[in-house]
């Protein structure tokens, strides 16, 4: 089977493709200014809760986590593999 060669006007419209994405990403920042605005689809992500509501356990075998209320370990069936992954509330007095 003979090799396949390419034909000359696909290697002329990919590098016009190229440029035309370059000349756009140039507009794009020009638009925006010389301020250094962030876009407006980039969002700040929320503050995590450093103090979970009970206790987190962890199963390795079922990669799922669940929040209990008691320090007992859940008992959904075999296998029975479950992690604590929180240490345990403190309570307030």
């Amino acid at each position: 089977m003979a090799r396949r060669t390419f034909y000359r006007g696909d290697k002329r419209r990919k590098e016009e493709v190229r440029k035309a994405k370059q000349e756009a990403k140039r507009q794009e920042r020009a638009a925006r200014g010389e301020g250094g605005e962030k876009d407006d689809d980039i969002l700040e992500a929320p503050e995590a809760d450093l103090n979970p509501p009970g206790y987190v356990w962890f199963s390795a075998s079922r990669n799922r986590t669940l929040t209990t209320e008691r320090p007992d370990q859940p008992d959904l069936g075999p296998p029975n593999d479950w992690l604590l992954l929180t240490p345990p509330p403190k309570t307030e007095e």
